[in-house]
């Protein structure tokens, strides 16, 4: 699979999962698992995503960044409780 069509795909995925997850902390009555569980998607697309810019030598945005670093320690509250 040539890079390009990989990085978009991978993109692709980062934001289908973060619609997933804003649609379900907006709920009426969002589940605790069920938001875990898609933030925990959302952690694991930006990390596949990252990861595939690193290969490439290409940077991660700023943004990204940010958000990576604050789903990790969520993701890692999580596990701790």
């Amino acid at each position: 699979m040539p890079v390009t069509t990989r990085l978009r795909d991978l993109l692709g995925e980062v934001r289908r999962t973060r619609v997933a997850y804003d649609l379900e902390l907006h709920r009426r009555r969002p589940e605790a698992y069920q938001v875990n569980a898609t933030r925990l998607a959302v952690l694991m697309a930006l990390e596949d995503y990252a990861s595939a810019l690193g290969q490439q030598n290409l940077p991660v945005p700023p943004k990204m960044h940010r958000d990576l670093k604050m789903l990790r320690l969520l993701c890692a509250q999580t596990r701790a409780v």
